[in-house]
C-alpha cells in the first residue's frame, strides 16, 4: 500500500487527482468491479489522461498519468448494433486495457472490463458490475488525440500523424 501511495505521489501532480474529477476535467470511464471493493476511474484533464483503481471513496491504490499521444484508444468502427470502445495505458511492464461495450437496441445490459497485463501476458480481468458504469465515453480522448497531432485510420486500425 505504501509502495503505491509512493508511486501516485510521484505520477500524479499534487492535487490533480480531485481537480481531474471536478470542473478542471472529463470523465471518461467510471465503474465499481464486482464484490463493490473497488473501482476503476479514468478522466482527461488538459492533455493528459488520469487511471486510477482502489476503493470506492478513498485514496486510489493505483493512480497515474499519460499524455493522450501515449494512450492506445481504438474507437468503435461503426458498425454492428453493439457500440464499443477500448483504451490502454502502459506503465513499465504493465498494460491497464479498458473495454465497455452497449447494445444500440438496449436489448442488452451496458459491460465493462478491466484487463491488466505483465509484459504481455494477462494477470486479471476484472469485469464492472452490473449497473455501476456511470460514465463511459472516450470520444474527448479521441478528440484530444486528434488536438494533439495525432489522427485515426479506420483503414489500418491505428493511430499516426494527421496530414
Amino acid at each position: 500500500m505504501f509502495r503505491s501511495l509512493a508511486l501516485a505521489a510521484i505520477c500524479l501532480p499534487m492535487g490533480a487527482a480531485a481537480a481531474c474529477y471536478g470542473d478542471a476535467g472529463t470523465p471518461l470511464f467510471h465503474c465499481t468491479v464486482e464484490g463493490g471493493k473497488t473501482e476503476i476511474r479514468v478522466c482527461l484533464q488538459d492533455s493528459a489522461a488520469y487511471y486510477a483503481y482502489g476503493p470506492p471513496g478513498r485514496a486510489p491504490d493505483i493512480v497515474f498519468s499519460r499524455h493522450v499521444q501515449d494512450i492506445h484508444m481504438t474507437p468503435w468502427p461503426g458498425i454492428s448494433r453493439t457500440y464499443w470502445e477500448e483504451l490502454a495505458f502502459a506503465n513499465g511492464a504493465f498494460e491497464y486495457r479498458i473495454h465497455h461495450s452497449f447494445d444500440r437496441n438496449g436489448e442488452l445490459p451496458q459491460d465493462g472490463t478491466l484487463t491488466v497485463t505483465r509484459n504481455g501476458l494477462q494477470i486479471a480481468e476484472l469485469t464492472c458490475a452490473a449497473g455501476t458504469i456511470s460514465t463511459a465515453d472516450f470520444s474527448p480522448l479521441f478528440d484530444a488525440k486528434e488536438e494533439s497531432g495525432q489522427c485515426w485510420s479506420f483503414d489500418s486500425r491505428s493511430w499516426g500523424r494527421c496530414p
